[in-house]
């Protein structure tokens, strides 16, 4: 049996980790998707653990606190450091580590794994988180569909009068750049 494993923030989740961790789990028999966590992350460890365990319900999604570790995409951190708190939380040593960034190799290195390096040149998948987090509207395609909401903001109206609630709508979609807005209705008894 093989095992594989995926490190990454997936800050948040994205069409191209998607294609990372599918191109994964083909690969190996026994998948572990790891979500690196700091408290000061834009967004919370729990939601990032709920939306990868949600578009990866086949394999293993766990959480590695790294509160006193730097991710390998940053300045390196210690390699003993970092195959400690890997030892930690995963259950098996990985065969393969798969990853589309550089550290992916060194990772390997660390864990005694071979690299499998996927998409680094972003070909197949054209996008970053830091693309998303800078405009999730220029990206939204790339954007899975239980992530979406995150960046959705909703605003109701409430107006005894439709024409004037109808044109606060449109200034409103007008403004942030939307193309159009749902029909409002009346409701009666508000």
């Amino acid at each position: 049996m093989t095992h594989g494993m995926v490190l990454g923030r997936f800050l948040p989740p994205h069409a191209g980790h998607v294609y990372l961790c599918e191109f994964a789990h083909r690969w190996v028999d026994d998948l572990t998707i790891v979500i690196s966590v700091r408290a000061r992350d834009p967004i919370s460890g729990s939601q990032r653990l709920a939306w990868m365990r949600e578009l990866f319900p086949f394999d293993r999604v766990i959480r590695l606190s790294m509160e006193n570790v730097k991710h390998p995409s940053e300045q390196p951190p210690s390699r003993a450091v970092l195959k400690a708190s890997l030892e930690k939380v995963l259950t098996v040593r990985p065969d393969f580590v798969f990853a589309s960034e550089p550290y992916g190799a060194d990772l390997a290195q660390i864990l005694g794994a071979r690299f499998v390096s996927v998409d680094q040149a972003r070909a197949v998948v054209p996008v970053s988180a830091t693309c998303i987090r800078t405009d999730p509207f220029a990206h939204w395609q790339h954007i899975p569909r239980c992530v979406r909401p995150a960046f959705v903001k909703r605003v109701s109206i409430l107006s005894a009068d439709p024409t004037e609630a109808g044109a606060l709508a449109r200034a409103l979609a007008e403004n942030w750049g939307r193309n159009g807005f749902p029909n409002g209705q009346g409701r009666q008894g508000i």
